[in-house]
């Protein structure tokens, strides 16, 4: 008994993010006491930090094919294959720049840091997924016509992604999402 299933979906996501730092230390200058011998080494650090993170909006179809077990039955279980084809529309990459410089000097420290962010408008792209449902039903009445038409279910798809951004490279990404819900059998 396959059932098929159609679907709009609209969602505003990010689809990636990345990061790099660096960070350096080391001795400026020494001071030494002319009275006492001592030592107070100045100490300078440099860290640098960047982070990037692309968001977009995406207006999307969805069709899958399910097969169940004894759909009539009180519990059933289910699996299939479905597909997701999507647009992605106000695309952006937004990079931050952190730099800072702190320095030591034995009773006074010293620190300054400047942050910077750009953000750059992406064209529209479109990004696809492939993805097994797999899921527990469970109808909540048996006798009551309204209460024998609701589902409680838990489904999960693994899937995979590929997004071809024109500005970045294809990505083809796996993952795992997962849903609860309540269902309304017509």
């Amino acid at each position: 008994n396959p059932l098929l299933r159609l679907g709009l979906g609209y969602s505003t996501r990010t689809l990636g993010t990345g990061s790099s730092s660096r960070y350096e230390s080391f001795h400026y200058d020494t001071l030494t006491s002319g009275q006492t011998g001592q030592q107070i080494f100045l100490d300078s650090t440099h860290t640098q930090y960047m982070y990037g993170a692309y968001q977009a909006t995406y207006l999307s179809l969805d069709a899958s094919l399910i097969f169940r077990t004894k759909p009539a039955a009180r519990w059933s279980i289910y699996g299939g294959i479905g597909v997701n084809v999507g647009m992605a529309f106000n695309g952006f990459l937004t990079v931050e720049y952190h730099d800072e410089h702190y320095a030591s000097s034995g009773n006074y420290d010293q620190s300054n840091w400047t942050h910077e962010q750009e953000r750059f408008t992406q064209k529209t792209h479109v990004a696809s997924t492939v993805y097994i449902p797999m899921g527990l039903d469970f109808r909540i009445g048996k006798k009551s016509l309204f209460m024998n038409r609701l589902h409680l279910f838990a489904e999960a798809r693994p899937s995979m992604t590929i997004t071809s951004i024109p500005s970045l490279k294809t990505q083809l990404t796996p993952n795992i999402t997962s849903s609860l819900g309540l269902r309304i059998v017509w």
